[in-house]
């Protein structure tokens, strides 16, 4: 509260960076053998060993000590791991849900700090670079209730962003028009909905090529529209009269929907 912050940018700020390099890789030391720690779409840790100082094949195993190593290295190499696979367990059960809830929710964050907490950041890096953002467009007036986007990117494995051609492409408040153009800049999760079937297409081709799967479903995500003779009205019938178990009614709850208490909890 003394800082000002939303709930959401706390939750930003409070991301632990495991002790990762900028990058977002860890070093094992063994000795005489190295292994980088890289993580998956869950945020899974796992280990590739070292090849001329970059990281090589992935490993089915973590690395066990063996007798040609720095039993000292080795041990402690051991302990790092197992440490930051315990943390990153249960760092993975809430970063994923809450990107999600971003996108269907269109939570915006400025350009800095979407470097910093997002793009940039040495555990966050490995989601960002497994979804596709976008550039907010100017809002029109009245609102939209799918706002445009300007542009949609990617973040690369190096840091770098793409569009959908594959293409270096950086934000327009960097080239040009840098400064007060950048404080106004907001990157979002882009939702399918903002997106065209060409940007799907060839987003889901780069990742597929990438070989990344997305934390969740983002591009082949299932939209749904309102009818044509809907879009005038202030409710929806089409689910009226039908009759439904309460849990999976509940079971929204953990996927962002509310649950209203004034009326018997409905």
């Amino acid at each position: 509260a003394a800082q000002g912050w939303t709930e959401d940018e706390l939750q930003d700020r409070i991301v632990p960076d495991l002790g990762l390099d900028a990058r977002g890789s860890l070093l094992l030391d063994f000795g005489p053998r190295q292994f980088h720690v890289d993580f998956d779409e869950a945020l899974a840790p796992y280990v590739r060993e070292s090849v001329d100082g970059r990281p090589g094949a992935r490993l089915a195993t973590a690395p066990r000590a063996r007798a040609s190593d720095d039993a000292a290295l080795a041990a402690d190499a051991v302990a790092r791991f197992k440490a930051l696979k315990d943390d990153a367990t249960t760092i993975a059960a809430q970063q994923p849900l809450r990107l999600e809830r971003a996108m269907c929710t269109g939570r915006a964050w400025p350009l800095a700090d979407f470097r910093r907490f997002i793009a940039e950041h040495p555990l966050m890096r490995h989601l960002a670079q497994r979804l596709v953002w976008g550039v907010l467009a100017q809002p029109e007036a009245g609102g939209q209730s799918v706002p445009a986007l300007q542009a949609a990117f990617r973040v690369s494995a190096e840091g770098e962003w793409t569009d959908a051609d594959d293409a270096p492409w950086s934000p327009p408040a960097e080239g040009a028009n840098a400064g007060a153009d950048a404080d106004a800049l907001r990157i979002v999760v882009a939702h399918p909905l903002q997106l065209s079937a060409a940007q799907i297409a060839a987003f889901a081709t780069q990742f597929a090529d990438y070989e990344l799967i997305q934390p969740f479903d983002q591009l082949h995500r299932a939209t749904h529209a309102l009818a044509p003779d809907e879009g005038a009205l202030t409710a929806l019938a089409r689910w009226k009269g039908r009759q439904v178990n309460a849990g999976p009614l509940w079971g929204l709850e953990s996927r962002g929907w509310q649950r209203g208490y004034s009326d018997g909890g409905v």
